[in-house]
């Protein structure tokens, strides 16, 4: 069976082959998003799209952080929060600049289709955001 994922990142794909054993297609689309905080419905959505253009077995991921003070904020909108288009974290720090509850759940969530059935997996670290950029992996 060929099995799509729907990224432009190829670092992804190396990532997924590792888990699963297997070599999997990339599927360099684009599908709009729909805007909601809720990270399920967002990747129920973009699965569901993705199989109706390539009409093969596919499967898609988000990801959110979710910080506590904030009730649950950005959620899947962190992708937004970023300065001149990096992906660094300044703007999410100054944002949390003198704030005590740093607590955050980062989810991931991946979406599968084989056309018959959706699933959805998800996975989540809670943890503490550092005061100041570590380490140069992103987050």
């Amino acid at each position: 069976m060929d099995l799509y994922f729907v990224t432009g990142n190829k670092g992804k794909v190396s990532e997924a082959e590792k888990i699963l054993g297997f070599p999997i297609h990339i599927a360099n689309i684009d599908l709009p998003e729909i805007q909601s905080l809720d990270l399920n419905e967002i990747v129920k959505d973009k699965v569901e799209r993705a199989y109706e253009k390539i009409n093969k077995p596919v499967f898609v991921d988000d990801v959110g952080m979710f910080v506590n003070a904030w009730n649950g904020f950005p959620g899947p909108f962190i992708k937004f929060m970023r300065l001149s288009g990096s992906y660094d974290n300044e703007l999410l720090l100054k944002m949390l600049a003198g704030e005590k509850n740093r607590a955050v759940i980062v989810k991931a969530v991946v979406g599968f289709c084989d056309g018959d059935n959706i699933h959805l997996f998800e996975g989540k670290v809670e943890g503490v955001l550092a005061n100041e950029e570590r380490g140069s992996a992103g987050w």
